[in-house]
């Protein structure tokens, strides 16, 4: 499982470096760089094989010290994911005994919800579960009701990323986000968001993301462009 605690009790907020095709060479950079976590993005790799994806992991780990996320994104969510969606879970299962945690979305069907929690928790993997809105920043009550509906289906961190519309869209998620009992991960994306990335962690939030070669969502900064303004502020 990966190391963090709720905002109550912890002052850590990891940095999150998403990688993909070139997710070796870029897990490599993002160590250097600052990052504490790498993601696998495995809906952006080509054709990816399970026991391709298994060494790639037990590398990136061997050589980067890092703890490793796994996810494979869909398209509603912002992924690239274009095969099944038995083979999508199928894939989470396979390398989820070599990850720390598997990064889910609210929006997979409840049934297969339900059974990748499980599975994630049998392999002693924390439980991300996502939301994702690429068009607006839902009010604070439905925010919280989000937040209330992955943890009932499971989450050890809910992670909820918006689009604003307005600097109080931001607010509005920043309150959320310091109001919340349980650990979170908020992010505001696109341009007027994009300093929800720094402060976000600063009012809660548990997880922060970064690039390394190319953004993987709208807004997101440089791994150590996002280390060093963190560490400035702090």
């Amino acid at each position: 499982m990966i190391s963090i605690i709720g905002p109550d009790s912890s002052n850590f907020t990891a940095i999150v470096a998403s990688v993909s095709d070139n997710a070796y060479e870029d897990s490599i950079r993002a160590k250097d760089m600052g990052a504490d976590i790498i993601e696998l993005r495995i809906d952006l790799i080509e054709d990816p094989i399970p026991d391709d994806l298994i060494e790639l992991i037990r590398s990136i780990k061997l050589d980067t010290g890092l703890q490793c996320i796994a996810t494979n994104r869909i398209h509603i969510d912002g992924g690239k994911w274009n095969s099944s969606e038995h083979k999508r879970i199928e894939l989470l299962e396979n390398v989820a005994p070599y990850v720390d945690a598997i990064d889910i979305e609210l929006s997979t069907d409840k049934t297969v919800l339900s059974n990748a929690i499980e599975m994630t928790k049998d392999n002693n993997c924390t439980a991300i579960i996502s939301y994702h809105n690429f068009s607006s920043t839902p009010d604070t009550a439905r925010i919280e009701e989000i937040i209330d509906s992955a943890f009932s289906r499971g989450a050890d961190i809910a992670k909820i990323a918006v689009t604003p519309v307005s600097k109080r869209d931001v607010l509005d998620l920043l309150q959320v986000t310091l109001n919340s009992q349980k650990p979170v991960c908020t992010i505001s994306m696109g341009k007027i968001g994009k300093h929800t990335r720094v402060i976000a962690p600063f009012y809660g939030s548990v997880m922060t993301y970064g690039y390394v070669g190319t953004p993987t969502a709208p807004g997101q900064m440089r791994i150590d462009e996002l280390r060093s303004t963190m560490e400035l502020i702090l």
